[in-house]
């Protein structure tokens, strides 16, 4: 009986961590989108910018911070970077300070 008790309490624990996951990863595919679709509106307001590879240094260049304060997650940094790779040269600060010269430009 007792063995039973302690794997309904493994899998129970199991169940709660795949949930937690699952509800993380959704919250990190929403995140993910926000920022891929603001880095890219960002990179072209009027939708006009049509990437070549070949270009380089001709991409726009976007800096991207997380709101007061707070970073933003690894994981959804590298994703982010990952779909506009090519198209934006994305580069990730945790501080406003990072992104700014001295006279605020």
């Amino acid at each position: 009986m007792r063995t039973g008790a302690v794997v309904a309490m493994g899998l129970m624990v199991i169940a709660l961590v795949g949930c937690r996951d699952d509800a993380q990863r959704a919250r990190d595919d929403r995140a993910i989108a926000s920022y891929e679709q603001v880095v890219r509106e960002v990179a072209a307001p009027d939708g006009a910018f049509d990437p070549d590879p070949r270009a380089g240094d001709d991409r726009p260049v976007v800096y991207a911070v997380g709101l007061d304060g707070e970073s933003i997650d690894p994981g959804v940094q590298a994703e982010v970077a990952k779909r506009v790779n090519g198209d934006i040269d994305l580069r990730f600060a945790d501080d406003d300070d990072e992104v700014f010269d001295d006279d605020g430009t």
